[in-house]
């Protein structure tokens, strides 16, 4: 069984995380570059006619099979 939490405590954890999230972020590296969420998560189509059942970062697709590019290794 979890103790209750004081309401000290839990302002104090409150505090804490509002300064941490108020930190900036640092400057990128040199060279460092963002990639679009679209890029990150291209795929081909896994599935078997219905939705895709790909799994991206935890994330389903669940995209019908029309919505993705087609796969360029697959013979014609």
């Amino acid at each position: 069984m979890r103790r209750p939490i004081r309401k000290r405590e839990l302002l104090a954890r409150i505090e804490r995380l509002e300064k941490t999230l108020a930190t900036p972020l640092p400057a990128p590296l040199p060279g460092q570059q963002a990639l679009p969420v679209a890029l990150v998560r291209d795929h081909h189509y896994e599935g078997s006619g219905g939705p895709c059942t790909a799994d991206t970062f935890g994330i389903p697709c669940r995209a019908p099979h029309d919505a993705h590019r087609p796969q360029e290794d697959s013979p014609a």
